[in-house]
């Protein structure tokens, strides 16, 4: 009893003391339903999601059975994941060029099927591929016409006049206060452009340095550049691919996806820098099971308080080109393991096994794989 009492007195001591020599200050009350700002609680992450498919194709029996049964079939599927993402972004590989409506070799599509991808929830068309000048000026000209008209979705790859290119190219648009600048170009056309304008984005050095400058002077936080390139129905990018996405990412590009082979291509890391040669075709009518495989990637962007934007690991889904009868009356990109893990649902058992056989062999020779993401590997 004793030492506790000692050891009371030299403590009211120790405060008689400190109170002398500290400065008088008023005494607040405490407030302890107030949440307490630590530090660390100012150090916030959030993320902005980017979900980007390959090419849209328009075949005939596409077109055929968009206009017999609708074309809310062709996505339905990963219609959630268009939808849900902060920036959906896909290729736009045919013509608005009006009646009669054709398919290969000169793609030309209704009006309602790029309806519909507006309505499900795309932000962005690509439109700098190799089909845009499928049915000449008069047929580009009206598919301006008919873009400039869907409120809701921006398009980005072609302009009218240089003004409209500087204005499009790059597109820049604003996600979560994150401004992201997107370029596209293709490396041709199928009809070769006689006249300057208006202007179908190209491979050209010089073109897409001054796109990526552009996206610097208006302080874009990320470069997205989606090239139309390579070569038909081969798994693996070339050297002159390789050699364009080093160029980009030297001069700042933060992540490169391409389209146009009609296979899934390989990827690789350049530094911080995820190149995705090819997605192949989202939804088409191509031959071949490997050219009906494709694939959706999505780009998490980290953002962190006080830090610079960060791509994360992109995400990896495969995509199935289900033709009709298969599971749906008509065309439709199927998850390829949401499809795998339900044979119940198709109509077509053959169709199924074609599907499964296609889908390993695609992931053995692009080298990708879902599970790469899921670990974390690089």
């Amino acid at each position: 009893m004793k030492k506790i009492i000692l050891v009371g007195i030299a403590s009211l001591l120790a405060l008689s003391l400190s109170a002398q020599l500290l400065p008088e200050r008023p005494v607040e009350p405490i407030n302890w339903w107030q949440p307490v700002e630590f530090p660390w609680s100012a150090h916030k992450t959030d993320t902005i999601t980017v979900y980007i498919i390959g090419d849209i194709m328009s075949h005939q029996s596409q077109i055929d059975g968009g206009l017999k049964y609708g074309f809310s079939t062709f996505l339905n599927h990963i219609a959630r994941n268009v939808e849900s993402a902060d920036l959906a972004i896909g290729n736009m590989e045919y013509t608005l060029a009006g009646p009669p409506y054709t398919g290969y070799p000169s793609f030309c599509a209704p009006d309602a099927y790029t309806l519909y991808l507006r309505d499900i929830g795309f932000d962005v068309l690509l439109t700098a591929n190799n089909h845009i000048l499928d049915k000449g000026y008069r047929g580009l000209n009206r598919t301006f016409a008919v873009l400039d008209t869907l409120k809701g979705v921006q398009y980005t790859g072609m302009s009218r006049t240089p003004k409209e290119d500087k204005e499009r190219y790059p597109l820049i648009v604003e996600v979560k206060g994150i401004r992201i600048a997107i370029i596209n170009f293709t490396y041709g056309t199928n009809t070769k452009p006689s006249k300057d304008w208006p202007k179908i984005n190209r491979i050209d050095r010089a073109d897409i340095l001054a796109a990526i400058n552009r996206a610097k002077e208006a302080e874009a936080d990320l470069i997205l550049a989606f090239p139309h390139w390579g070569i038909e129905y081969k798994f693996k990018h070339n050297q002159s691919q390789e050699s364009l996405a080093k160029f980009m990412v030297e001069n700042g590009v933060h992540a490169v996806i391409g389209g146009h082979p009609h296979y899934v291509q390989d990827m690789e890391w350049m530094g911080d820098v995820p190149v995705i040669y090819s997605l192949g075709d989202a939804v088409s009518n191509m031959d071949g099971s490997s050219a009906r495989t494709g694939l959706a990637v999505t780009l998490k962007i980290a953002l962190e308080t006080g830090e610079a934007p960060r791509i994360l690991p992109p995400l990896y889904e495969f995509l199935w080109n289900s033709r009709p009868g298969e599971v749906e009356n008509t065309h439709s990109a199927l998850p390829v393991r949401e499809f795998l893990a339900a044979p119940e649902r198709w109509r077509n058992k053959d169709a199924y096994q074609l599907m499964k056989n296609a889908y390993y062999t695609v992931r053995k020779e692009s080298g990708i794989h879902e599970e790469d993401t899921e670990t974390g590997s690089r």
